[in-house]
């Protein structure tokens, strides 16, 4: 989608005529680009859904956003008995919306569930770690790892509870559009590609939120989204374009902030032919098309600078990042060169499936023209579930774009074990001793190691060229000038730290 700044430019000259519609004290309302697919538990890896989910339920523990540390939710407490062994008490006295309590058979429940294969949860691999969970009592529970797992703590943080009863008297399709958790608000409706509505949950057992009634308004387009939140009508806007920061922030209504996230963005290639065989089996192909686009120009230029370069693909606040590893110079002539070694003196035609910015989908487009790689478009910008569901069922041709976020897991397992181990459904490079060294950083506690594993994937990564690494992105948000909230360092909206200022 082309951002036209005459037809922003119109919007809000037309809208602008009128008085702000403010609305403050007990409501909220949010602009999201696109709608959910699905608000069934562990069947998505959608942000949008995931934020909306993290406020409707809650996890064992969570991510503070005053500190970023890792404090009690569900779980009051918890100890480690063995390297394999950790030990939760659970917090008594918690309902679920409907009033069922909350005992140690929910979490038996819900972990069973996510890495029960019969599910075919998208987000298995996230507690492949996982071995059993026990029940020691009502309140009590024990996880079983498979060997030491330096991230618990982290992965429970955003794994939710369900109620394991209240699943079982429901089909799929109810529990995909009627959630029900603990969390500090209560689903209330959904109304497909419009909008879905939250109400506080008086009877929460944590922070009590300030704001009563907030509404998740799905707008596709930036220039109607940007137009309501200068008049008000919107409060924030997520996954903000950069380059609408000027426009917003002259409105004196609403500002930009952006701050960096957990979220890379990246093309991937089919380096072993998962989908289909064809030129990017060659690692000459792969590297010519990292030779072949400057990164650094799309991030100043077209994300106005708010985008850190990562050379590797992990996100650089990350445990584990290595920045000794660099960056495949911009040099067409030599992609040029490469390409000619590897039989493509005249180039080919290449399939690329986005579905992100078509903006830098272009210029990437046009980076590879002037090596002589012609490009098909398969864009799925107002349908990404479908490319994902295609992804992770191996038939995403030739190159992809993508960006994936850890939801706060800031560790380099989160973003390579995900997309580099050859058994999981994101990996289309296929390379043995990455999967060993994988393996080997996630079964031990030895941070020193952990590290020295983690540079020997990256370099391999980036001399395979598996993939050409873009940026770790910036949160951009626009905020209504009135509202007490900055962008998350993971992209969790947690509403009950939200409210209006007095």
């Amino acid at each position: 989608m082309k951002r036209s700044f005459a037809a922003l430019f119109i919007i809000i000259l037309a809208l602008f005529t009128t008085s702000p519609a403010w609305s403050a004290g007990d409501s909220l309302v949010i602009g999201f680009t696109n709608t959910p697919s699905t608000l069934a538990p562990y069947k998505h890896t959608i942000t949008n859904a995931t934020v909306i989910q993290r406020n409707i339920f809650d996890a064992l523990v969570f991510r503070n956003p005053k500190d970023w540390k890792i404090s009690p939710a569900l779980a009051e407490s918890w100890k480690v008995i063995d390297d394999t062994t950790w030990e939760f008490k659970l917090r008594k006295g918690v309902k679920f919306h409907n009033g069922y309590p909350f005992t140690a058979r929910d979490v038996k429940f819900s972990y069973d569930l996510i890495v029960d294969p019969d599910y075919k949860s998208p987000v298995a691999g996230y507690m492949s770690w996982l071995k059993e969970t026990k029940i020691i009592d009502d309140y009590t529970i024990r996880l079983i790892t498979h060997g030491p797992y330096p991230l618990v703590l982290d992965r429970l943080a955003y794994t939710i509870i369900i109620s394991g009863k209240w699943m079982k008297e429901h089909d799929e399709t109810y529990i995909a559009e009627n959630p029900m958790g603990t969390g500090p608000y209560v689903f209330k409706e959904w109304k497909k590609g419009e909008k879905v509505v939250l109400e506080a949950n008086p009877d929460y057992w944590g922070k009590k939120p300030s704001i009563k009634h907030v509404t998740f308004k799905i707008v596709p387009e930036i220039a109607v989204q940007v137009a309501d939140l200068i008049t008000g009508k919107t409060h924030i806007v997520t996954d903000l374009p950069p380059d609408q920061k000027e426009v917003i922030d002259a409105s004196g209504v609403a500002h930009v902030e952006g701050v960096p996230y957990d979220r890379i963005f990246f093309y991937q290639f089919d380096g072993s032919g998962r989908a289909a065989k064809g030129p990017f089996q060659d690692v000459r192909v792969r590297r010519a098309v990292n030779h072949a686009v400057d990164m650094d120009v799309i991030i100043k230029k077209l994300r106005h600078g708010m985008g850190q370069r990562s050379c590797t693909g992990v996100v650089p606040m990350f445990f584990g990042y290595d920045p000794t590893v660099k960056c495949y110079e911009y040099n067409p002539e030599k992609a040029k060169k490469l390409l000619a070694e590897a039989g493509y003196p005249d180039g080919f035609t290449a399939e690329v499936s986005a579905y992100y910015d078509r903006q830098e989908l272009e210029a990437f487009a046009g980076y590879l023209a002037k090596v002589g790689i012609k490009t098909k478009i398969n864009w799925y910008g107002d349908n990404r579930s479908v490319l994902t569901r295609k992804r992770r069922a191996g038939k995403v041709k030739d190159i992809a774009q993508f960006h994936w976020g850890t939801t706060g897991v800031w560790d380099a397992d989160a973003v390579l074990y995900q997309w580099f181990h050859s058994k999981e459904p994101n990996c289309y490079n296929f390379d043995p001793q990455v999967d060993q060294w994988l393996d080997e950083a996630r079964n031990t506690v030895d941070q020193k190691k952990r590290k020295e594993l983690y540079s020997k994937i990256q370099h391999r990564i980036v001399d395979q060229a598996y993939w050409l690494p873009g940026f770790a992105k910036f949160n951009v948000n626009g905020i209504n000038n009135n509202l007490d909230y900055h962008p998350p360092k993971n992209e969790i909206i947690e509403l009950e730290y939200i409210s209006w200022k007095k």
